[in-house]
């Protein structure tokens, strides 16, 4: 099934052996004349099977009534035998970006965001920009910062004229709707003239603008978050703390064996206590978050579309940062991978809460929303750092923290400005710092590099577990520091009224708790997995 947008709607067109049924029945009555009696007997069969509604409703836009009784197979036997397709089904995303929909593809595709970017501002801090993709270790010949002046300069002049054309275009109608009866002929048909040569004035401005969305905003668009100033370059460890520093750590390789059924990286199941582990936590932690800390519950979906996607920030084309659902009723060839529409990031993903923030304004008394969920999350993502040990020996040691799929909790806080922001990350940077002493591991605290930040995220705080097999820290939880990068690519608003109109961004940030790591690391180290000592360790805290 392809999925495509229309206008605010969202219809599904069914495909047989890659041409779809309006297709196949215009070449039905194209090619009428060239089939044999039996065969326009046959057709009128078909033809009479199929059924198309008004394309206004929001249900499918083709029912297979009594077609589906004798099946889709006969239908694409009867096209391949005796029609030649003309009209191939193109790509649904034939374009670079899903957030911002170039004016060449408008017809055919339409986004319900409108991302908010300032090319002025981005152009004025080209220095910092810069400076800031090198700390990233991004490639900055991506964005050549001279052509996107030049072009600016050139949009500026442009806009104005087509502003000014657009006006007097809008007032003509006006006068032609009110006047349209009482123009003589000729004045009408001048008028109509006048009309006509200011839509062609306008129209020469396009092949320039389309020029410029390439090459300027999606450009924009792909730039990171700016950084926060206490980024380091390298990791900072800021607090650390080890229950066993003058004992000795033994790495028990047959606990894992014990409680880890391993297949591999996505096929990872857990007996026994671990399995326990593993189902009680985050249902620990989220009745914690939730009585203690007034975080409200949330449940997600595990599926997200690519417009919020690449919207957080993630590249939402790429096979190494995605998990994609791919349209398996053609031949992968015929769909290419422009035609991907629903990742699985898993349902504690913050995309999901960004998917649910999208187009809405949350008024500022409600301020700050904090947000808990608990579930899965899905991608290809490295929790190892310092990693000073890599054999075959403790590979499944990596893969197990490593794995694809992975439980979490996650944590969602947005509030109206910086300021505050501030005050909710360090609130929140308490609150993981008392669960971990409640787990009573050895780890550390320290600040993120900036070439390890994803894309919307200006400052990190990590807590990294230390693993004895592999001679390297690894990160059980974090705190990120979002500002307003995703909320204004996203819509995400609040505002101070109900007749408020301007657009004011939601300031956000996410933390997480990865319970496989710490899980892994609890057997690694063959510590006792006492979920219930670790619940009344919570509930006594004041």
């Amino acid at each position: 099934m392809i999925m495509k947008r229309t206008g605010s709607s969202l219809y599904s067109r069914r495909v047989f052996d890659g041409y779809c049924l309006s297709s196949l029945k215009r070449d039905f009555h194209e090619r009428g004349s060239q089939v044999s009696c039996q065969q326009k007997s046959t057709k009128q069969n078909l033809l009479s099977s199929i059924q198309v509604e008004s394309p206004n409703t929001l249900k499918s836009k083709f029912l297979l009534g009594p077609l589906h009784s004798v099946g889709s197979f006969k239908l694409c036997d009867f096209h391949s035998k005796y029609v030649k397709p003309q009209h191939r089904i193109q790509p649904v995303r034939e374009y670079c970006s899903a957030l911002f929909i170039t004016n060449d593809k408008l017809s055919q595709l339409c986004s319900n965001v409108s991302p908010s970017y300032d090319v002025k501002h981005v152009l004025e801090n080209e220095d910092l920009i810069v400076n800031q993709l090198k700390q990233r270790r991004i490639d900055i010949s991506e964005f050549d910062f001279t052509q996107m002046r030049e072009k600016y300069k050139e949009f500026v002049g442009v806009e104005k004229i087509t502003t000014e054309l657009e006006h007097k275009l809008v007032d003509l109608e006006q006068y032609l709707l009110v006047n349209k009866s009482k123009l003589e002929p000729s004045q009408l048909e001048k008028k109509y003239l006048e009309r006509k040569q200011l839509k062609a004035e306008i129209k020469k401005f396009d092949s320039f603008m389309l020029d410029y969305q390439r090459n300027v905003i999606i450009k924009v668009l792909k730039l990171p978050n700016y950084l926060d100033n206490s980024t380091p370059e390298v990791y900072e460890t800021i607090y650390e703390y080890d229950p066993d520093r003058e004992g000795k750590n033994k790495i028990d390789m047959d606990a894992l064996s014990k409680y880890v059924q391993y297949t591999n990286r996505l096929d990872i199941h857990y007996l026994g206590n671990a399995a326990k582990f593993e189902y009680l936590i985050p249902i620990i932690l989220k009745d914690y978050f939730t009585v203690k800390h007034n975080f409200m519950p949330f449940t997600n979906t595990d599926l997200c579309k690519g417009v919020i996607v690449e919207g957080y920030g993630d590249h939402y084309l790429s096979p190494h940062d995605n998990m994609v659902l791919v349209n398996n009723e053609n031949d992968l060839s015929e769909i290419g991978y422009e035609e991907r529409r629903n990742h699985l990031v898993g349902s504690a993903h913050m995309s999901m809460f960004c998917a649910y923030h999208t187009n809405h304004s949350v008024n500022v008394k409600d301020l700050p929303v904090k947000y808990v969920t608990s579930g899965k999350q899905y991608g290809f993502h490295n929790l190892l750092c310092e990693n000073t040990l890599k054999t075959s020996k403790h590979s499944r040691v990596e893969n197990l923290y490593n794995s694809i799929q992975r439980e979490k909790v996650n944590l969602f806080v947005g509030t109206n400005n910086h300021e505050n922001l501030c005050k909710e990350f360090q609130n929140i940077q308490s609150l993981l710092k008392s669960v971990m002493d409640k787990l009573n591991m050895k780890y550390r605290i320290c600040k993120a590099p900036a070439d390890v930040l994803r894309t919307s995220e200006s400052h990190r705080i990590e807590y990294q577990v230390y693993s004895y097999s592999l001679n390297s820290w690894v990160t059980c939880m974090d705190v990120c520091l979002n500002n307003d990068y995703v909320s204004k690519r996203l819509s995400m608003c609040y505002h101070r009224s109900v007749t408020s109109y301007e657009k004011q961004y939601l300031h956000i940030l996410n933390a997480n708790v990865f319970v496989n790591t710490l899980l892994v690391n609890y057997l690694e180290n063959n510590r006792d997995l006492d979920v219930e000592q670790f619940r009344k360790s919570l509930n006594t805290e004041p």
